[in-house]
């Protein structure tokens, strides 16, 4: 088990298709997206339904199927950046743009996460005069995500 792992070089990078059809992840290009500062690599949840029936005092519970929340963060706006400027053009397109993305996570032994998504949001954080401007963006996970250790 690896110990004092840091996020350093970790990162996520953009496929270059998009469409209902995409690309194996294997045959995919996919570039990085520039100067992230924090990120939040998608995460599973399994809803549990329960109910009760009249014959019975414990509830009957059901595991429902996988499901992953959005990958998130925040970047530096690099203006002319054609990933990020593709990023934001997506999150304002009138129908989800559906793109390959990965997730590196090198510094806790070379983790590569695969999922295919749509940006739902990119959004300019507080301008100041004497701070870097600075952008939120969230990745709506739309499938599974597939994890190569």
């Amino acid at each position: 088990m690896t110990e004092n792992v840091t996020g350093y070089l970790a990162g996520l990078a953009r496929g270059a298709a998009t469409g209902s059809s995409l690309p194996a992840f294997g045959a995919e290009v996919f570039s990085p997206v520039l100067d992230i500062e924090d990120l939040k690599m998608p995460a599973p949840t399994r809803p549990v339904e329960a109910w009760k029936v009249l014959d019975q005092k414990a509830s009957k519970k059901k595991v429902g199927s996988l499901d992953y929340g959005p990958c998130s963060g925040t970047c530096t706006r690099a203006f002319g950046d054609p990933i990020q400027d593709s990023m934001e053009d997506d999150a304002n397109a009138a129908d989800a743009v559906r793109r390959n993305w990965r997730g590196n996570l090198p510094d806790s032994g070379s983790e590569v996460r695969y999922f295919i998504g749509y940006v739902s949001k990119f959004e300019f954080d507080s301008i100041t005069n004497d701070n870097r401007i600075k952008f939120s963006w969230e990745i709506v996970v739309d499938g599974d995500v597939t994890i190569v250790r």
